[in-house]
């Protein structure tokens, strides 16, 4: 079994560390919670990214596009994007279950094809 370790990380020492192998990336987990239990998948070493403030971020950049870091979880995600588009309102709320909303990631979401 690996190390194990807490603390800080910052987006440019984990994009570093991910250069160097394989690594897996976590930043909400719903999925891989099922894989591990439900696969009975081995997972490598895994980098948690999900505090790293620099990825917890949401904005609007100079040309209006909305910018959602890859660890704000989707809750906060989609009450951003239905400010910019309330058509997706009924969307928003039936696209999963609240612990998922919670602690899953857009990006995670779509990164991942998930069907949840």
């Amino acid at each position: 079994m690996g190390k194990r370790g807490s603390g800080s990380v910052t987006a440019a020492w984990g994009s570093g560390l991910l250069l160097g192998g394989a690594l897996a990336v976590l930043a909400g987990g719903t999925d891989v919670g099922l894989w591990v239990t439900t696969q009975l998948r081995e997972l490598p070493p895994v980098v948690y990214i999900g505090e790293v403030p620099e990825l917890r971020t949401m904005s609007v950049d100079d040309q209006g596009a909305r910018v959602i870091g890859a660890a704000v979880p989707l809750i906060d995600a989609f009450a951003a994007i239905v400010r910019d588009w309330p058509e997706l309102q009924e969307l928003a709320q039936r696209f999963a279950s609240p612990p998922v909303c919670n602690s899953g990631t857009l990006c995670g979401n779509i990164a991942n094809g998930s069907p949840i």
